[in-house]
């Protein structure tokens, strides 16, 4: 919540860094960003709610990761002012808690890890295909 010229704004964008950071199977956030050159400071604070940041981190985070601004960011609706079904904002609705894909795939067995990883080259191989066809 943010006060400014005796106006309050409740934010329904909050940062969905945290749940992101452990489906990458990241067990320890802060050094994680602290490793990858964020300040202690602003690694406190990306960890913190509410977060107030500059687009650059966004960026960064973004680069880092291999994701979207859209895969950073989770829309809570609100009660009081509800949003048409179609409206954009709520394609940030996030349905679930995004599970540890490193933990889940140290309890596979042999042979399913070999399906993984047939799948994984596939959908790499899918990728490449997009950008070596893109102008």
């Amino acid at each position: 919540m943010y006060t400014d010229l005796h106006i309050t704004i409740t934010s329904m964008l909050t940062l969905y860094l945290s749940p992101l950071l452990n489906a990458r199977g990241i067990e320890r956030p802060f050094a994680w960003l602290r490793k990858q050159g964020f300040t202690h400071n602003t690694a406190h604070r990306l960890l913190k709610q509410p977060v107030v940041m500059n687009l650059a981190y966004l960026e960064k985070l973004c680069s880092l990761l291999q994701c979207t601004p859209n895969d950073l960011l989770l829309f809570t609706p609100s009660a009081h002012t509800p949003l048409p079904a179609a409206h954009p904002l709520n394609g940030l609705v996030k349905k679930a808690e995004k599970e540890n894909v490193a933990q889940q795939l140290r309890s596979l067995p042999l042979p399913q890890l070999d399906k993984v990883l047939d799948l994984i080259h596939q959908l790499q191989s899918g990728a490449n295909d997009k950008e070596q066809a893109a102008p």
